[in-house]
């Protein structure tokens, strides 16, 4: 993936977090810092000493500085932009961009990136998202390992790809993962105990055959997958407990659809287990 990162910037510790692990484990090697006023503040005042505006671009424009003089063979850039949090953020992502969004659960400072915020953006953008909760744990003490989940949908393979690719480059090993539960019948004849053995038969090939095409192109990275008959979110939150980073796919590609994340990748990140990467499946549709 490309290296290049967009940073959702509010000055808040959620922010410098976010912009820390794209720094040090992601490797960013052209980093854009933006802050996004408020509909509030008109663009009149944007250059009008002591507004609301003005002064969130003067600490924009300081900690790029001071982020450029602790990183000085990292190009930073700074942005401010008026408008909707969401649009302006999700409207910056491309394929070879990754937006990278520190977790805020609370506060209503006027440019401060909340939950929601985050969320929305990795269900609207066209590229990359990266959702980086508080408590990241260090590298050198987390478990050294990747998680990406896999469901069957069409297009994942490269999702499972780019994971192999991360776990490659960062030297961690591969968890692929992949969670069901059988379907819900009005009678309960329906699924007797050969047809449940079956379901998971099938589920298993599924897994099987996933981690077999990433081992074949990535032969160096060491690959373990689980099969789990749970709930899917919750299943996959549990197994990626402290990892170094967790990789989901968003399945809505038309622009109706990407106004949600779908049911198991929202669980997740309502209770975000770790650094998440969300990768839209498919060729969005505009």
């Amino acid at each position: 993936m490309s290296r290049r990162a967009i940073i959702g910037w509010d000055d808040t510790d959620a922010a410098r977090n976010a912009l820390d692990w794209a720094l040090r484990w992601w490797g960013a090697e052209d980093v854009e810092l933006v802050t996004v006023g408020t509909r509030d503040e008109s663009s009149a005042e944007y250059f009008v000493a002591g507004s609301l505006a003005a002064e969130a671009r003067i600490r924009l424009m300081d900690a790029a500085e001071q982020v450029r003089e602790s990183h000085p063979d990292t190009s930073i850039s700074s942005r401010f932009e008026l408008g909707d949090p969401v649009e302006v953020l999700a409207g910056l992502s491309s394929a070879d961009t990754c937006v990278v969004l520190g977790t805020n659960r609370s506060g209503e400072a006027p440019f401060r990136f909340a939950w929601s915020v985050a969320t929305k953006v990795a269900a609207t953008a066209v590229g990359p998202v990266v959702i980086v909760p508080t408590f990241v744990d260090d590298p050198r003490t987390s478990v050294q390992q990747i998680v990406v989940a896999v469901d069957g949908s069409i297009g994942e393979l490269e999702l499972v790809r780019i994971a192999a690719e991360e776990a490659e480059r960062t030297r961690c090993g591969l968890t692929v993962v992949h969670a069901w539960t059988p379907p819900i019948w009005e009678s309960e004849d329906v699924l007797d105990r050969d047809m449940l053995q079956w379901l998971a038969q099938e589920h298993a090939r599924l897994l099987d055959a996933t981690v077999a095409d990433v081992a074949a192109s990535h032969p160096t990275v060491t690959i373990a997958k689980q099969l789990i008959e749970d709930e899917p979110g919750p299943a996959i939150t549990a197994v990626a407990r402290s990892a170094q980073l967790l990789v989901l796919g968003r399945h809505g590609v038309s622009q109706l659809r990407r106004l949600f994340l779908g049911s198991v990748s929202h669980t997740v990140l309502l209770d975000i287990p770790a650094p998440t990467l969300v990768l839209p499946l498919g060729v969005p549709e505009r």
